[in-house]
């Protein structure tokens, strides 16, 4: 799918139901898409990043034109529980993030943050993507901008009491 199917895709209804995790995976990759053309920050979290794809050829290409064609300025700020099976699933990915850590940076809550239940992924004033049953893949997208802001508060919030889950060394340079 290109970038501009994608952007056309994402712009035709207002909201939507995900139904399923190969679903989310078209969604997920319609955003990347669309951030990858737009060159703007956003942030995803989930507790683990197992179900989404991350590391196939394709989300690679997303992030890589998201990393190089946008702004310096930009960040993808990703929040999870824990790092390791995300290391274990998407190996490319974290290879991929070593330098490009200083725009992606991946945070873990602190302990009593333990909210992070299932995926969100907010492209601040454009959309968001919200998973409602993290077992089943199910939740829903929406380009309102009131929902979308909301989302980003919650993770805004929630990654001034996170701190750095995965260095680009083992020195943490």
């Amino acid at each position: 799918m290109s970038n501009s199917q994608s952007d056309q895709s994402i712009q035709l209804a207002d909201s939507g139901r995900i139904d399923g995790w190969t679903d989310a995976a078209k969604r997920y990759r319609e955003i990347m898409a669309l951030v990858a053309k737009r060159g703007v920050g956003f942030w995803f979290a989930d507790p683990d990043f197992t179900h989404w794809p991350l590391g196939d050829t394709a989300g690679l290409a997303a992030w890589h034109d998201w990393a190089v064609q946008g702004s310096k300025h930009h960040r993808a700020v990703l929040l999870l529980h824990d790092v390791a099976p995300l290391k274990a699933k998407h190996p490319a990915w974290v290879r991929w993030r070593q330098p490009w850590s200083h725009r992606i940076p991946c945070l873990m809550p602190a302990h009593e943050e333990a909210a992070l239940t299932g995926g969100i992924l907010v492209v601040p004033d454009v959309v968001g993507l919200k998973m409602t049953d993290q077992s089943a893949g199910r939740g829903w997208w929406t380009k309102d901008r009131q929902t979308v802001s909301e989302w980003l508060s919650e993770l805004d919030a929630i990654s001034q009491r996170s701190s750095e889950a995965l260095f680009a060394s083992s020195l943490g340079l």
